[in-house]
């Protein structure tokens, strides 16, 4: 129940920062640009989430027949997209358990398997950001002031990664051992010790090469469409910046809204990518806001609001194996 008023909090922290982002946005400047350019701009944006949602889809989809065997459709995958990151922003401390409660409804999925492969693609979407990270830095000339608060964490998470990639067994002896030192029954031990190997042997299938590299392949692929949006809206709304800036700003801003372990990283996100963009590029951050904002409400706020309605009606949208 901590936690999960914890999250909550952070929730309203995150929605006071995003207010407080919004109150920032030069809204007569944006919906002149708007007015002026045409509505291709909101369309061309949108089908670009909707291309990166379409990937995502097909990126579970691949990883869950490879784990479980199970051939998910496509449209199946495209909901359970949308579903998993609503409930990861709308349901606090669930983050996206709903992927895999909905392939044990529709498909019979062992949450054993399917679990762990949520955490897998999670992996696979951190992969992504830091990489993106780091090859933007590689081009970025002189200093940059956020380095050393990004460095120790994305080296943390790569260490994690290295660990989960080439040596699942000594994490899973580590989670053993830790076992004997809870103060819990025996009888729940031993369930644990059953979990703890059936959840990491699932963490076996990253051994294969194929695997790792078609989910990399694809993980990369999302990061460039996003990128390419953000370049657009900035582009369209009048402020030119280079790849590398707006890059390091987006991958930047999500690894800030990480640290902040704010829910969707709310708030953070948006004024972290404005901030980055704006120090690299030499325009103020008012300039970019405009396209910030236009940016997340599409890639991020769209997506959770569509995915509320599937969640809300997905007995209809979603069919049971029954």
């Amino acid at each position: 129940m901590k936690i999960k008023w914890l999250n909550y909090i952070l929730i309203l922290i995150g929605v006071g920062i995003f207010i407080f982002f919004v109150r920032s946005v030069d809204f007569p400047a944006l919906f002149s640009s708007l007015k002026s350019t045409g509505p291709e701009i909101i369309l061309v944006a949108l089908l670009l989430t909707i291309t990166t949602v379409l990937i995502k889809a097909y990126r579970w989809k691949y990883l869950v027949k490879q784990i479980t065997g199970a051939n998910i459709s496509l449209y199946f995958a495209f909901l359970s997209i949308l579903a998993g990151v609503s409930s990861a922003s709308i349901f606090p401390g669930r983050s996206e358990v709903t992927k895999p409660l909905l392939l044990k409804k529709s498909y019979d999925c062992k949450l054993i398997q399917t679990i762990p492969a949520m955490f897998i693609e999670r992996i696979f979407d951190f992969i992504g950001v830091i990489t993106l990270f780091f090859l933007a830095l590689i081009f970025i000339s002189g200093t940059f002031a956020y380095t050393k608060y990004f460095l120790p964490f994305a080296m943390a998470i790569l260490i994690i990664f290295f660990l989960l990639f080439f040596h699942t067994k000594l994490v899973s002896v580590l989670f053993a051992s830790l076992l004997k030192w809870l103060p819990f029954s025996p009888k729940l031990k031993d369930q644990l010790k059953q979990f703890n190997y059936r959840f990491f042997e699932s963490f076996l299938v990253l051994r294969k090469k194929r695997l790792s590299l078609v989910m990399f392949a694809l993980s990369m692929l999302v990061m460039v469409i996003e990128v390419s949006q953000l370049l657009y809206l900035l582009y369209s709304l009048g402020t030119s910046v280079t790849i590398s800036a707006a890059s390091l700003g987006l991958a930047g801003g999500i690894l800030m809204g990480v640290i902040a372990i704010i829910p969707g990283g709310i708030g953070v996100t948006e004024f972290s990518s404005a901030e980055i963009i704006a120090a690299l590029s030499g325009f103020a951050s008012a300039q970019v806001k405009p396209a910030i904002f236009l940016d997340r409400i599409i890639a991020y706020y769209f997506i959770v609001f569509i995915g509320g309605l599937i969640l809300l009606f997905s007995k209809k949208l979603i069919k049971n194996k029954e």
